[in-house]
Order: C-alpha cells, then structure tokens, then sequence
C-alpha cells in the first residue's frame, strides 16, 4: 500500500503522552501527523497509571481528553499495531516505511459490543494490568481505548494457531467484522521531519533473583501496585495480597531496583519518578485505608519539581508514611502464610527484621530493545545509558537533522517533563 502526502507532513513513532503532545501541536499548526503505534490502541504508559503526583490526579481523566482529540483530529493518521521498518532520504524529504500487522478485525466493522471478547474461550496474562489477571484472546487493551476497536493475539487465538479448532468470535459477531484472512500492510509515508517517542520499559526485578519476585507472590513492582489500586483495576481498587486475597495491613516500598546499580542491574543512572511514584502508592493507599502501614526503604529522596517537597512532606507529617535510609540486600520468605521478611541495618548501625504483607518493588526505567532497534534504523546515536543522544541547547534533536525524540527515550521523566518536550 502506498500513501502520498506533502512533505510538510510528520511522523510520530510512539503515542505515549509525549507523542501525543507533539502529534496534537502538530496538527493544530497545520501539519499532517502519521501517528505510529505498535500497539492496539494509543496512550502508552499513562493510560496504565491510577492518579498522577503531586496532585493526585486521576491519569486517565487527564490523557482521555487527548486521546479522544488525536482520534478524531482532521489532519492526525493513526497508525496501530505499527512499526517503522526503514527511513531514506534527509531532512524536509523522508520517505518512511511503516508496517502494519494485521487486527483481524475490521474496524469500519467492527463497534465493540464486547460479544466476541465475552465468547472467547482463550485466556491469557493481560499486559495493561502487568500480569495481575486474564484478558481473553481477542480484546480491547482498557475501557478507553483509542481506537475502541477489538484485536485479536496472533500468539494466543486457537483458531489463528490451528485453523478450524475454534472460530466462536466469527460466529457471533453481529457486524461481521471479523477477518482471519487478514494480512500485515506495508505503507511508504513522505514526511519533512520524524520524531522518536518509542516511551520506555520498567526493568524486570526478576532477573536480580534476590527481591523473590517471580516466586514469592506477595512481591510485586509498583506497576502491578498502581493497578490494584485502581478502581478499573482486577480487584476494584482494593489492595489484597496475591497469595491468599487478604486484605494488605502492612506494606514495604523498596526503591532503586533497577537503578543507581552498576553491580546488580547495570544501569548507574536515577531513574528520577521512582521516589515520587512510591511517595504517591503510599499516599493513596493510606487514603483508602487510614490503618495500613506503610514504609519506604530508600537510599536518596528525591523530589525535584514543582510541589513535589511539599508532597513529600506531608506524606511523611500528615499521613504517617515511614521513611528509613537503607539498602535491602534481599527479601525472604516467612512462614508458610505468604509473609514476607525483610532485614536491614538502620542509621544507628543496629540490624533489623521486619515483617511485611507485601513488598512492592520500586523498578526503574530502561530503554526497550525495540527502541534500541528503532534508534538502529534512524542512525542516531545513542549515550552510553542506551537512551537518544541530544545536546543541552537542542534537547529534542537527535544526531540526524531532522530526527528529533522527546519523552522518556532522551531519559527517565515525569509526565509533566514529557509533555514539555513534547
């Protein structure tokens, strides 16, 4: 499939809240926007968040907005399910070649009934909510997608993976928007500039071993944490443990894991929202309940940006959020009853055990080995964190004219950082 356009045109690659800013200025200057998303539906990161520190905003009822505007924006092209495969030319004059997989769904079609996802006899680990439950082989990625249109997983779907074995979504489909014969769409795109906003990945303490997750249920990240404590979360905003579904009494934040390590993780750099995101967990999880105990094991505090002293303050005066400087070397096994214990040695030089129904662990940024690639195909550099080379006086323009990044691909940010850059 070959689209033409002006060279005034602009892709985005990426439509997390960084993206989408640049894709909405964009286009309200008058510029053609092609808006790359490997994923089912835009949004990013953002749309998997609860509240939003320092304000304690809900996430979702701030990006909505946005994600409606870019659905329905005149001169925005969303590209789904999308990824940059090559890049020719120069600045002013790129052609792009984007491929689309295939949705098997028809989306002029298809009007998101929800019938097919309710009939889907396949389940597998839901991805928006870490993990923590089940979405069926065809879905939609949350409530507000944009678009709301069903997709179906290539790697899970009975019938995509043994044909003739299931089929029940295509049966009952009242649109007839189902296609098994769908197949993936190569676009060639002619833009005058290209911008990188691939996001970023938290990094998998399961690999450390010492933290126990992945083997014991009560350690989770602070993702998985931020999804319990959302109301369209699996368990309503109610924060129980794994193990036995128990209400949580006492809960430790153990922060810096996958950051501020050379030994452990390899990454030496501050993943900079860790602290802010713990301090905002604890709030919100003393708020919806008062008697919970919460403590955050750290090494540094560090709330640089608006406000965010005085959020930290009251969480620790007002609220009674325990703060001990420390580093855990490990996290154990208590008991049969899925308690967790921890052991540290505090300020004073005394070594302590604790006890703890949960144990969420703070995980740091990384750059995602697909951004790593896309950098690859762009031909620009890279800093030695593996995050996109730019300089002090042109913070969003890469080592290739007419390149330029923005968001959490230059570095670990905040939301309100993102939005600034793009």
């Amino acid at each position: 499939m070959t689209d033409d356009s002006n060279v005034g045109a602009v892709l985005i690659v990426g439509s997390g809240i960084a993206g989408l800013q640049a894709a909405l200025d964009l286009a309200n200057s008058g510029f053609l926007v092609y808006l790359v998303e490997k994923a089912g539906a835009i949004g990013g990161a953002m749309a998997q968040l609860d509240k939003t520190f320092p304000t304690n905003d809900c996430s979702m009822c701030i990006i909505a907005p946005q994600l409606v505007e870019c659905g329905r924006h005149p001169n925005i092209r969303l590209l789904t399910l999308s990824e940059l495969t090559g890049i020719t030319g120069c600045a002013g004059d790129f052609t792009v070649t984007v491929r689309e997989a295939p949705r098997y769904v028809d989306m002029d079609k298809c009007v998101a009934c929800g019938i097919c996802t309710r009939k889907c006899p396949k389940r597998v680990p839901d991805a928006h909510n870490d993990g923590i439950d089940q979405r069926k082989a065809i879905y939609v990625q949350f409530l507000q997608a944009v678009p709301l249109k069903y997709q179906i997983d290539p790697n899970h779907c009975l019938q995509l993976q043994r044909p003739g074995s299931c089929g029940f979504c295509e049966k009952v489909c009242p649109a007839g928007a189902i296609d098994f014969n769908d197949r993936e769409k190569i676009h060639q795109l002619r833009v005058g500039a290209v911008v990188l906003a691939p996001g970023f990945e938290v990094y998998d303490p399961g690999r450390d071993r010492v933290w126990g997750y992945g083997t014991l249920p009560n350690v989770i990240t602070s993702l998985q944490f931020e999804r319990y404590l959302s109301a369209t979360g699996p368990t309503d905003g109610q924060l129980i443990r794994p193990f036995d579904g128990k209400p949580v009494s006492k809960v430790a934040f153990l922060q810096c894991i996958g950051s501020r390590d050379g030994n452990l993780c390899g990454n030496t750099y501050c993943s900079s929202v860790c602290c802010m995101y713990a301090v905002k967990n604890a709030i919100i999880a003393k708020q919806q309940a008062p008697v919970l105990s919460t403590t955050i094991f750290y090494m540094d505090m560090r709330a640089h940006g608006k406000d965010l002293d005085k959020y930290l303050e009251r969480a620790r005066n007002q609220l009674g959020v325990n703060f001990v400087r420390c580093r855990i070397n490990a996290v154990e096994r208590q008991g049969l009853g899925g308690d967790l214990r921890i052991r540290y040695i505090n300020e004073h030089g005394r070594q302590i055990e604790e006890y703890y129904d949960m144990v969420v662990l703070s995980v740091g940024m990384q750059t995602q080995k697909s951004s790593l690639a896309l950098a690859d195909i762009a031909g620009i550099k890279l800093t030695a964190d593996r995050f996109a080379a730019t300089s002090d006086f042109a913070p969003v323009q890469t080592s290739q004219a007419g390149i330029f990044t923005c968001g959490a691909f230059v570095g670990p940010k905040d939301i309100p950082q993102s939005v600034v850059e793009g």
